[in-house]
């Protein structure tokens, strides 16, 4: 699946379109995290909280902005 692809079905509330999202991109956002952080744990919590809401507000990703930069 493209990027682009999975973005416009996650926009539709397909499960796997959000799944493919968060396995291509969790690595660089625990990683963003846990660079600020210090800490895995509080990395991966604030991880799932980034996807949680980006999955809640995934209706007002505009494809101008690139999605990495976006989350």
């Amino acid at each position: 699946m493209e990027i682009n692809e999975a973005i416009k079905n996650a926009k539709e509330n397909n499960q796997s379109a959000f799944n493919f999202l968060l396995d291509t991109y969790w690595n660089n956002i625990y990683g963003f995290l846990l660079k600020r952080t210090n800490n895995e744990n509080d990395a991966e919590d604030l991880t799932i909280q980034t996807f949680s809401r980006a999955f809640d507000k995934i209706g007002s990703y505009k494809d101008h902005f690139n999605f990495k930069t976006w989350l």
